[in-house]
This record gives C-alpha cells, sequence and structure tokens, in this order.
C-alpha cells in the first residue's frame, strides 16, 4: 500500500496512528548521525515537512524509511519487550506506507 499521489504523508501517517513514531525516529536518528555533514540539515527539513504537513518528495520518503529502518534496528538488539514490538510493528507499517 503505497502513498496515493498528492496525499500529504502526515496526514498518511496521522491516519494510521503512525505520525509519533516517524517524529521519534527522525528525533532519534538526528542523535546518531553519521559522517554526512549535510544529514542534520536534511533531518530539520524532513522534521519540518511531517511538522508542517507538507508534501514529501522521493529523497525525503527514503531519508523517512533509512530513520525508521534505524529506529527498528536498535529495537531489536534484545529481545523486544511488548511495547518494542508494537514500535517495530509501526515501523514496518510507516515503512510499507512510504516506499
Amino acid at each position: 500500500m503505497s502513498l496515493h499521489k498528492g496525499k500529504h504523508m502526515t496526514h498518511v501517517l496521522r491516519a494510521h496512528g503512525l505520525f509519533d513514531t516517524a517524529i521519534e525516529a527522525v528525533l532519534r536518528f538526528q542523535v546518531r548521525l553519521v559522517d554526512d555533514p549535510h544529514l542534520p540539515e536534511r533531518l530539520d527539513v524532513l522534521c519540518n515537512k511531517l511538522d508542517r504537513e507538507r508534501c514529501l518528495g522521493t529523497a525525503d520518503r527514503e531519508l523517512l524509511i533509512d530513520c525508521v529502518t534505524a529506529r527498528k534496528a536498535a529495537l531489536n538488539v534484545w529481545r523486544p519487550t511488548p511495547l518494542a514490538q508494537r514500535v517495530m510493528d509501526e515501523c514496518d507499517k510507516i515503512i510499507e506506507l512510504t516506499a
């Protein structure tokens, strides 16, 4: 189930109850910055687009998928608690909707 053309990602995430999980994944990804000097700015832009209910381009959606994938991987290091499993399931749904 991919995004329909013209739909705002924020609306889709909110409709599925996934907005908070997406924002948390982006914010946690900011803390674990990698060697890309432009990444902090790209993450800020992504957060602003989500907060302001703007459409996400392909690069924005790919970055969101990277953030959510990293969040899921971090939760999956240990045996997940029921809460962690719920967040990982939400991450899977965000990836499905965003791809």
